[in-house]
């Protein structure tokens, strides 16, 4: 029964910390959109490089691409509440379980207080 309640309290503290880490400003973690990252430059490098394009349709697909691009980064820089939170959630997950894989990983002082604090809560629950 002691298991139970220490499974229940990491589970809380894991939904905890996630609701706190959606909050905070994608600033704080690095490593979130890694692949939408390395995809755009792809697609880049790829467009422009084709030796058949006259300088009009680079032009016009270094603009095409542009677009692209800024729509992309809304969804980077601002994505929606639902994907924030999943990306916490996992976040706390990985932290919670203390794997650390390393692809999220904390960037400012705030956002490290918190995650060596989640990490401390994990601990407790493995001592006592």
């Amino acid at each position: 029964m002691k298991y139970h309640y220490k499974l229940l309290y990491l589970i809380t503290s894991t939904i905890i910390f996630s609701f706190i880490y959606s909050f905070m400003n994608p600033i704080h973690f690095h490593g979130l959109n890694k692949i939408q990252d390395q995809m755009k430059d792809d697609l880049i490098e790829d467009e422009t490089q084709e030796p058949f394009f006259s300088a009009y349709n680079k032009q016009k697909v270094k603009k095409d691409i542009k677009e692209i691009v800024s729509e992309e980064e809304i969804k980077i820089y601002h994505p929606k509440y639902l994907q924030r939170y999943l990306d916490s959630l996992y976040f706390s997950i990985i932290t919670s379980c203390l794997l650390g894989y390393g692809d999220i990983y904390p960037s400012t002082n705030i956002s490290k207080i918190l995650v060596s604090m989640q990490a401390f809560t994990t601990l407790s629950l493995i001592l006592f």
